[in-house]
């Protein structure tokens, strides 16, 4: 689901979830969005995803019962696409979480056919596929 967060969502977020950001200089070139789940019900526009996670199969349970986060946006300036900025967002994310969680997932647009590319370069695998009232989407995970 494409969301636009208000900042006091950026700081809960940011509050509970230390943000990844690239920087050249001074400016922001890159960002990857990321929260917790216990954050899906205090942003109204994420509810859906979550309740949509409880009806994944996951192993013997539901992937909303596993150790995850979910990455919310990941966006790349485009002056600075193709230099590797999106792999190094999502290693930084590895760095970080890793030892926290077991598992990354985010949706992607089936129409976003460079994300899902993206996302699948650097590890990520589609789990489940569903059409919402906006649009067709996978649903992605990745393993640590």
């Amino acid at each position: 689901m494409t969301v636009c967060h208000s900042w006091e969502e950026i700081n809960l977020l940011h509050g509970t979830t230390p943000q990844i950001i690239a920087k050249d200089g001074d400016a922001v070139v890159g960002y990857a969005l990321a929260m917790v789940p216990s954050l899906g019900e205090f942003i109204a526009d994420l509810k859906p995803m979550f309740e949509l996670f409880a009806r994944i199969p996951w192993g013997d349970k539901a992937l909303l019962d596993s150790n995850f986060y979910v990455m919310g946006q990941v966006c790349v300036a485009e002056s600075h696409r193709g230099r590797g900025i999106f792999d190094g967002l999502y290693q930084m994310h590895r760095e970080i979480y890793s030892p926290i969680f077991d598992v990354l997932i985010t949706e992607i647009s089936t129409n976003n056919t460079r994300s899902q590319r993206a996302h699948e370069r650097v590890g990520f695998r589609t789990v489940h596929q569903h059409k919402d009232q906006l649009d067709d989407w996978n649903v992605v995970v990745w393993e640590y």
